[in-house]
């Protein structure tokens, strides 16, 4: 359905896959992580802030049922249409059949459609109806079956078909109608009802379902069975002829939120839209794949419509706003590690943990607990986190630790451990560290543990990177302009010989990078890269690396994460790049606008793991993206069969 804009919504998006993104990274990190949410204020759409029901069209259009009428969004510009008849909307719910648009609210329903110019206007449906059948009910939801619409009213039920309306009543206030196995359901406060020739009758065995069990959406789950989700009584399974209670991993969640949606995204990932508590998403073994509420990013804990797009995104109605989940997105988000942790610049797996490096200190989760713990005795910022030979040392404001557990040894009080490498120098194994003031030497002691040697003498500086060459020298970038080419004397104790650089090319050396590609020394400027001439002792830009990487030559940032692969890291996004000997290869892109504009620029985050996972520290979290999953381009999916309606398959409830 076209009306008053190109189908912009379709050409913006081209990931197709229904990936099952969130439910893999759970699996392959051993904790939740949430989904990218966008969000849709009031002001954003200008209309009311209550919203009910969304469906979608052919063309890719969402449409919602809002207080003050009826909202489309084509991906870039928001419409509101209203008319005479009918402004504030409860529901609305598209046809694929017959291309029209139903809607229903306060003792009106009938549907929208386009006229030649491409303008939505409403016909009415109920105002054949006489008032005496239609007094004081209002619809709440629409389904499609076979070739008729079905209105629901709490008590009422509307059957369109042929142009005629059958007015029908339920043998007890409905809450949701939901279209299963080929067959039509109807949840009401005395139980389950099933429909046959034209009628909705009470399960006999269904009687339990009343008060806080009340069914307010149905699911499939297999061949033979089905998930009733009550009110605060968690989740049921019904085969036709018996009920059996479900225990799943969110069970404590369901009975505390008040279930009010629910909907299938396919057969190993279902959500359920609360009233206190956001959005629960679990998977075909009752395990919980990750909840959203207002904590989490959601605008609001009250979920009134759920609805799954073609592209694969989740759209909410919400009491206050729309919200966007992308379930096909690659990357996972985790919020709130600690109170008032804001950034995130290390992390690392190590000894069946993971390890958050943050301005509030080094927090620490070991594989089975469900949060992230304090490690005792680090609070404080966090720079860096590395692992030596079995060790796990931290740079810290007040110093460097080493970590055991959740036990702290510090092994030096030189403040601000930027970053530590592994380095030969005059053949003799070490780690060179870079801090706020001074580079400093560890070595081994007779046990094999790396522990504080000295600080070298005769350098003063901010230094923020720094790499060793296979000449011996030390090549040091300050915090905020210039960089350092440095010898050491024999005893690596004091400066022998030091150059300072101030210029990069013809830019000023301002925020230099110094970074390793295969072994060779990597100048980066934000603009293009740079290589040292030791012919000419000068810096000139590296030409031929530039041309084979493209845009990722402005990288101000590159991060090795082994096997000859890297992330570059530019201003408004991150690129993973494979490079080997004359091939090269991008594998991913992720852009600052998936991470919600999160990346804390210069000073990037990026770790991966043995398993391809890769971590984004980011200025409220951190994100989890499994690059394995990502999809640079495709075509889309064909569109879905003709059952649900009213706030997506398997909406129900108020």
């Amino acid at each position: 359905m076209k009306c008053n804009c190109l189908n912009i919504y379709i050409l913006v998006n081209l990931i197709v896959v229904y990936l099952h993104v969130v439910p893999s990274l759970r699996a392959a990190t051993n904790f939740i992580e949430n989904p990218s949410i966008t969000n849709y204020n009031p002001d954003s759409y200008k209309a009311a802030r209550q919203n009910w029901s969304v469906t979608q069209d052919d063309d890719g259009i969402m449409y919602f049922a809002n207080m003050h009428g009826l909202i489309e969004y084509d991906g870039l510009k928001w419409t509101k249409h209203t008319s005479a008849v009918i402004n504030e909307m409860r529901t609305v719910a598209f046809d694929p059949i017959s291309k029209r648009l139903y809607c229903g609210t306060y003792e009106e329903f009938g549907y929208w459609t386009c006229d030649e110019t491409g303008t939505l206007n409403y016909y009415s449906i109920s105002d054949s109806l006489g008032s005496d059948s239609f007094h004081n009910d209002e619809i709440w939801s629409i389904h499609f079956f076979n070739d008729t619409v079905l209105f629901r009213s709490f008590g009422t039920y509307f059957l369109f078909t042929g142009g005629k309306i059958i007015s029908k009543t339920f043998p007890a206030s409905c809450l949701s109608v939901n279209y299963i196995h080929g067959q039509l359901y109807a949840s009401t406060t005395k139980g389950l009802c099933r429909y046959d020739k034209g009628t909705f009758s009470l399960l006999e065995n269904s009687s339990q379902f009343t008060g806080n069990k009340e069914i307010v959406a149905l699911l499939e789950y297999d061949r033979e069975r089905m998930v009733c989700a009550t009110r605060n009584d968690g989740l049921w399974f019904y085969n036709g002829n018996k009920f059996s209670k479900w225990k799943t991993q969110a069970d404590n969640r369901f009975y505390l939120s008040n279930l009010n949606r629910a909907l299938a995204v396919n057969d190993s990932m279902y959500v359920f839209g609360t009233i206190l508590d956001g959005i629960i998403a679990i998977d075909n073994n009752g395990e919980l794949l990750w909840h959203l509420n207002k904590q989490g990013g959601l605008q609001n804990n009250t979920v009134l419509g759920l609805h799954l797009d073609r592209e694969g995104n989740l759209w909410t109605a919400l009491d206050t706003g729309i919200d966007k989940i992308e379930l096909n997105n690659s990357i996972g988000f985790y919020h709130g590690l600690f109170d008032n942790v804001e950034a995130v610049y290390a992390i690392i797996e190590f000894d069946n943990a993971v390890y958050i490096g943050t301005n509030k200190g080094l927090f620490r989760r070991k594989n089975g607990e469900t949060g992230f713990k304090l490690v005792a005795g680090t609070q404080g910022q966090v720079w860096s986190l590395s692992v030596f030979d079995g060790q796990l040392l931290c740079g810290h404001n007040n110093g460097t630790f080493r970590i055991e557990g959740t036990n702290t040894i510090q092994l030096s009080d030189i403040t601000g451990g930027y970053g530590i490498k592994k380095v030969l120098l005059n053949n003799e194994e070490l780690l060179l560290q870079s801090t706020y003031t001074r580079m400093a030497v560890y070595k081994k002691d007779r046990k094999g543990m790396w522990q504080f040697s000295h600080a070298i003498s005769g350098f003063v500086e901010p230094i923020r990177y720094i790499q060793t060459d296979p000449h011996g020298n030390i090549w040091a970038a300050h915090d905020k302009r210039n960089f350092f080419k440095i010898r050491l004397n024999k005893s690596l104790t004091a400066i022998e010989n030091i150059k300072r650089f101030k210029t990069i090319g013809n830019y000023p050396a301002v925020k230099t990078g110094i970074f390793k590609i295969n072994n060779q020394i990597i100048f980066t400027s934000g603009r293009e890269l740079f290589i040292y001439d030791d012919i000419n002792d000068t810096i000139v830009p590296y030409d031929r690396m530039n041309k084979r990487l493209g845009m990722a030559a402005q990288a101000h940032k590159i991060i090795d994460v082994r096997d000859n692969k890297y992330w570059f890291a530019l201003h408004d996004r991150l690129i993973k790049i494979e490079l080997h000997n004359d091939t090269c290869k991008e594998l991913a892109i992720i852009t600052n606008k998936e991470l919600k504009n999160n990346l804390m620029p210069m000073l990037e985050c990026i770790y991966q793991s043995d398993k391809g996972i890769t971590y984004i520290g980011l200025n409220n979290g951190f994100a989890v993206s499994d690059d394995s999953k990502r999809i640079l381009s495709g075509g889309r999916p064909p569109g879905g069969v003709r059952v649900g309606g009213g706030g997506g398959v398997g909406g129900g409830g108020v």
